[in-house]
């Protein structure tokens, strides 16, 4: 997954346009549709980026595809992202540097956020160097945002939005889906005795059933944070972390338990145990802080 790149951090940083956004003051950013970044890449003969797919209107007639790739192309060229050097279109060294860190970078986490009904996604490409955080504004447009690979878990962290919070000194505990659906069934009617209830009759100690009931009320998110790297050809490596983020009630880890019947073993984290966690996931040098340790 380790890409190459010839242009440094400041010639990509460099073309990044300042954006009137809720991102902090100094942020930079460029943004792309989805028919622009797929055609960068077909320009450079590369797979275009995890979260970029074939937009919805891959199936439109050939005549309409090719409309909308020369619209892309038309755009790109009036940007200056695509230029032409001796009748062939060629994107400028920093986008060309940028498109393969995305296309094959040395670290990839991907992580998500579901409140309610909604599940926003944002992928982030790492190299020792530099990152870039892969923000979907709509349905085909894309803003991308480089920064110091040092600020790496931090801003994936930011992002799901952990805050401080200590561990409930309660035991860990199994719980089957079908019984964790029944449970938020109940809960949703109001009737959290009776899910208490529930948990206990299936073994769950009567502490851990009471705090992860209270959980399951005050819940704000459930997250998960992929990191996914190659320490060698042929194989990947890293780790998924998936947690309900119940705010003053909690922060609840869940690990797929295999078996005949689909299963979770639930337990009360920390902020801070959260946080170790995935960087336990990291190879070197992502592992390590600015100063190296």
């Amino acid at each position: 997954m380790k890409a190459k790149t010839g242009v440094g951090t400041g010639g990509i940083i460099g073309l990044f346009q300042r954006e009137d956004t809720d991102l902090p003051r100094d942020e930079l950013s460029i943004d792309f549709t989805t028919e622009e970044l797929l055609l960068i890449a077909e320009v450079l003969g590369i797979e275009p980026p995890v979260g970029v797919s074939e937009p919805s209107g891959a199936d439109l007639p050939q005549v309409a595809r090719q409309a909308l790739r020369a619209q892309a192309e038309a755009a790109l060229r009036a940007r200056r992202v695509l230029v032409e050097e001796g009748g062939v279109l060629t994107p400028a060294d920093p986008i060309a540097t940028l498109s393969q860190l995305l296309a094959g970078p040395a670290l990839l986490i991907t992580s998500s956020v579901e409140l309610g009904e909604v599940v926003e996604t944002r992928f982030f490409y790492a190299d020792p160097a530099i990152s870039v955080e892969h923000v979907a504004l709509a349905a085909s447009v894309h803003r991308l945002i480089p920064f110091a690979t040092r600020d790496l878990l931090a801003r994936v962290l930011t992002f799901v939005d952990v805050r401080p919070v200590d561990p409930f000194d309660v035991a860990s505990f199994v719980l089957p889906l079908s019984l964790l659906e029944t449970c938020g069934e109940l809960v949703a009617g109001h009737d959290h005795v009776a899910a208490v209830e529930a948990l206990v009759a299936a073994g769950t100690p009567a502490a851990s059933a009471g705090a992860f009931v209270d959980a399951l009320t005050a819940r704000r998110s459930t997250n998960n944070v992929t990191i996914l790297y190659r320490p060698e050809a042929g194989r990947v490596a890293g780790g998924r972390l998936t947690w309900l983020d119940a705010g003053l009630k909690g922060l609840w880890v869940t690990e797929p338990l295999e078996g005949k019947e689909p299963a979770l073993e639930i337990q009360s984290t920390g902020a801070a145990d959260l946080a170790r966690t995935l960087v336990s996931y990291l190879p070197q040098p992502f592992s390590e802080g600015p100063d190296g340790g």
